[in-house]
C-alpha cells in the first residue's frame, strides 16, 4: 500500500508539472509568434512519457492485483494500458511523420473501446495465466506495428503533408470519442458502477480523454503543435485519474484484506498456542494422576507392607507377607511399563512402525470395542525413524477421535508403502462432521491440526473427507526421498 501511494504521488506531482510546463507554452505560442521548434518537441515528448510511464503504472498495479486478488477486470485494465504505453511511445517519438498518426489512432481507439467494455462488462474478461495474455499481447503488438511499418503507402492514411489530417482521421477521432461519451453516460446512469466518489473520478478522467482528442481535430486543415501538445496534457491527466478511480480502490481493498486476514491468523496462531499448552497441561494432569492413584498407591502398599513384615515374629507370615510385597513390586514395573507404552512405545523403536499400529491396533479394540480393519503391503520393514513416528502418531490421533467423537463400530486403516512416499487410510464410518465448521473452530480442531501438522512437516499432505452421516476418511502421504 505504501509504494502504490508513494507511487500515486510521483504521478500527481509529475503531472503538476508536465501541466505547468505545457500552459506555459501554450501561452508563449499564443503570445509570442516564433517559439523555436525545440521547445515545443521538447514539451511534447515530456509530456508523452509522463502519459506512458502512467500507463506502465496502471498495468504493473493490475500485474500485483491479479496475482493476489484475481481481478480479471483490472488486468484486463492493465494489459490495455500496457499496449496504450507501447503505442504512445512509438507515437511520441514519430508524431511529426504520418506513421506517428497510425500509433496515435490505435492507441486511442483500444483506449476507448477498452474502457467502454471494462464499465459494459466487467465480469467478461478472464485469463488464465499472467504469463500468457502477456504473451499473446506482445504478439499482437509487435506482428499488428511491423504490419504498419512495412507497408509505407499506409502512412498517409490519417496525416500527409501537403493536406495535413485526413478525414479518415476525423473519422476514427469522431468513433473513439463516441466510445468515451457512450462510457460516460454508462457511468451517470450507474449500469457499470454504483455511485460513489470513484465514480466521479472516472468520469472526470473520460472527460478529460474526450477534450484531449477534440484538441487534435479543432484544426484539421493543417497540423498543429500547439493543439498536440495541449490534447496530450489532457490525455496524461484523465490516465491519473483512471489510475486513481480503477486501480487506487483495488490496492487499498487487497491491503484491508490482507490485514483482515493477518490478524485473524494471529487470533488463530494465539487459540492454538493456548489449546497446545491446554492439551499438554492435561496431559501432565493426567500422567500426574495416573502415577498418584496407580504406581503411588502401590509403593505405598509396598512399604506398608515391609513395615508390618519388620513388626512380624512368626517365619511363615514374613514369607506370606514378602510373597505379597513382591506381587506388589510386580504390579508396580507393570503398570510402569504400561504408562510408558503410553507415552512412547518402545516397540515402534525396537520394531518398527507396522509392528506398533499392530499391537497399538490390538489393544484399542480391546478397550474401545470398535472393530479395526488393518490392511498393509509391508511386514516389519524399517522406515526413516521421523516417518515412522509421524505415522504412529497420526494413526493414534485419528484412532483416538474416532473413539472419542465418530460414534463408529467400524475402522479401516490402509497402508501403502512404496519408494517414493508412505501412504496411510484411515476410514470410519461414524457420524462425520462439518469440516468447514472445525476448521474455523480452532478449540475443536486440534487433532486435525496435529495429523496436519505432522504431515507437512515431513514434506507431505493430509486429506480430510467428511460428510454428516458418512464417515470421515483421512488420508496421509508423506514423500520418503527427502526424508531419507
Amino acid at each position: 500500500m505504501a509504494f502504490s501511494e508513494k507511487l500515486y504521488k510521483f504521478i500527481v506531482m509529475l503531472g503538476i508539472c508536465v501541466s505547468i510546463l505545457s500552459l506555459s507554452t501554450a501561452l508563449s505560442v499564443s503570445i509570442v509568434e516564433n517559439v523555436p521548434a525545440i521547445v515545443l518537441l521538447y514539451t511534447h515528448t515530456l509530456i508523452g512519457i509522463f502519459s506512458t510511464l502512467i500507463s506502465i503504472a496502471i498495468f504493473i498495479s493490475s500485474w500485483f492485483i491479479f496475482y493476489n486478488y484475481k481481478s480479471h477486470s483490472i488486468y484486463f485494465i492493465g494489459l490495455l494500458f500496457l499496449a496504450i504505453s507501447v503505442l504512445d511511445i512509438l507515437y511520441t517519438f514519430s508524431y511529426t511523420f504520418g506513421i506517428g498518426f497510425w500509433f496515435w489512432t490505435i492507441s486511442r481507439f483500444l483506449g476507448s473501446l477498452g474502457i467502454f467494455l471494462f464499465i459494459l462488462k466487467p465480469k467478461l474478461f478472464h485469463f488464465r495465466t499472467r504469463y500468457r495474455s502477456l504473451s499473446i499481447l506482445a504478439i499482437v503488438l509487435v506482428g499488428s506495428v511491423g504490419f504498419i511499418i512495412s507497408l509505407r503507402e499506409l502512412h498517409s492514411f490519417f496525416y500527409t503533408e501537403e493536406y495535413g489530417i485526413t478525414s479518415w482521421f476525423i473519422f476514427m477521432a469522431v468513433i473513439i470519442i463516441f466510445f468515451y461519451l457512450l462510457s460516460i453516460v454508462l457511468l451517470i446512469k450507474g449500469t457499470g458502477f454504483k455511485p460513489d466518489t470513484q465514480k466521479v473520478k472516472l468520469v472526470c478522467g473520460l472527460i478529460f480523454l474526450l477534450i484531449g482528442v477534440l484538441f487534435f481535430i479543432i484544426s484539421p486543415a493543417e497540423f498543429s503543435y500547439l493543439h498536440s501538445i495541449i490534447g496530450e496534457a489532457f490525455k496524461s491527466v484523465g490516465y491519473t485519474y483512471l489510475y486513481k478511480s480503477i486501480l487506487i480502490p483495488a490496492i487499498t481493498e487487497l491491503a484491508e484484506g490482507k490485514e483482515t486476514a493477518e490478524l485473524r491468523l494471529l487470533k488463530l496462531q494465539k487459540e492454538i498456542s493456548n489449546q497446545i499448552l491446554q492439551a499438554q497441561e492435561e496431559e501432565r494432569t493426567l500422567l500426574s494422576r495416573e502415577l498418584h492413584d496407580g504406581v503411588g498407591q502401590s509403593l505405598y502398599s509396598v512399604i506398608m507392607t515391609l513395615n508390618a513384615i519388620s513388626r512380624e515374629e512368626s517365619t511363615g507370615k514374613k514369607a506370606e507377607m514378602l510373597k505379597t510385597a513382591k506381587q506388589l513390586v510386580n504390579d508396580s514395573l507393570l503398570e510402569v511399563k504400561e504408562l510408558a507404552h503410553s507415552l512412547r512405545p518402545s516397540i515402534l523403536d525396537d520394531f518398527g512402525f507396522i509392528s506398533a499400529i499392530k499391537s497399538y491396533v490390538k489393544k484399542y479394540k480391546e478397550v474401545y470395542k470398535i472393530e479395526v480393519q488393518l490392511n498393509t503391503n509391508q511386514n516389519n520393514e524399517r522406515l526413516h525413524p521421523a516417518i515412522e513416528t509421524a505415522l504412529f502418531r497420526i494413526c493414534q490421533e485419528a484412532l483416538t477421535n474416532c473413539a472419542k467423537h465418530a460414534k463408529a463400530n467400524k475402522v479401516t486403516i490402509t497402508i501403502d508403502i512404496n519408494p517414493t512416499e508412505a501412504i496411510i487410510k484411515i476410514q470410519d464410518n461414524g457420524v462425520g462432521f462439518e469440516l468447514q465448521r472445525v476448521n474455523d473452530t480452532p478449540m475443536k480442531g486440534i487433532g486435525l491440526l496435529s495429523i496436519r501438522e505432522r504431515a507437512e512437516g515431513l514434506g507431505g499432505k493430509a486429506y480430510i473427507k467428511t460428510d454428516l452421516e458418512h464417515g470421515t476418511l483421512i488420508e496421509v502421504r508423506i514423500p520418503q526421498k527427502n526424508n531419507i
